[in-house]
């Protein structure tokens, strides 16, 4: 369901920006990303009747956002290891 994959967005967002310093060059790139998944998530939860269209692009928008989170999540771990 596509307003549950949002709000694992949105948590994986949170998670990521209690990781990140607020200078941190992707710090702003994920609240941009939450940012749209919570107008996302509303316009869901507020209009149930939405049609194909709209879903399959809430889908993109939400495949596009956890992409987004994943190559920060990575460059964060590779960061990491090279500290280690």
């Amino acid at each position: 369901m596509l307003t549950v994959e949002a709000l694992a967005g949105l948590h994986e967002g949170e998670r990521l920006l209690d990781e990140l310093p607020p200078l941190h060059p992707d710090h702003e790139t994920v609240r941009l990303v939450m940012i749209d998944l919570l107008r996302l998530y509303e316009s869901m939860t507020v209009r149930r009747d939405e049609t194909r269209m709209v879903l399959t692009s809430n889908a993109a928008t939400i495949a596009s956002a956890r992409a987004v989170l994943d190559q920060v999540r990575a460059r964060i771990e590779e960061s990491n290891s090279r500290l280690a």
